[in-house]
């Protein structure tokens, strides 16, 4: 890869690392407002039996721990899918890495970062609202942190991208 590739590359992957370290800053930002929630009078009338209520005979607090542990899953499984899609059109292109090519790349990496980013972060989302309606704390942690470690998944780095074209 010549010079102005490689810098091109380095410029557009600090850009999108910018963004995934945002979003992933989102999450410290729900856990900080279910933290401070907690330790202030809010006027939330919390209610901890709605955890209880039973659906097809299973608790709300297991039916959310189960569709977390799903969207964990799915977006785990939607990598391997998401960079075979992306690249696919890739290989039927030359070998040689041109700005073009390397242009397209990138818009597709940064494309299915926000897709996965967007599915890890609805774990956390239903953490929150659950923990709105109840108080219940736990939720909210063990939640976010599937979402943590899906976004370190899908950390954005020059070898994830190169590994498939070159």
């Amino acid at each position: 890869m010549n010079e102005s590739l490689q810098s091109q590359l380095t410029q557009e992957l600090n850009k999108i690392k910018m963004i995934w370290g945002a979003l992933l800053f989102s999450v410290f930002i729900y856990l900080t407002i279910s933290f401070v929630l907690t330790k202030i009078d809010s006027g939330l009338n919390f209610d901890p039996s709605i955890l209880q209520i039973n659906f097809l005979g299973i608790s709300v607090l297991l039916w959310a721990y189960i569709l977390g542990l799903a969207l964990f899953l799915l977006g785990y499984y939607m990598i391997n899918y998401l960079q075979k899609r992306s690249f696919k059109t890739i290989e039927e292109q030359s070998q040689t890495l041109d700005e073009k090519k390397l242009a397209f790349i990138l818009k597709e990496n940064t494309k299915n970062t926000f897709i996965l980013f967007a599915i890890f972060e609805l774990i956390t989302i239903i953490g929150l609202i659950l923990f709105m309606k109840s108080g219940y704390l736990n939720i909210v942690i063990h939640l976010s942190i599937l979402t943590i470690i899906g976004a370190l998944l899908i950390w954005p780095s020059e070898n994830k991208i190169l590994k498939n074209i070159i």
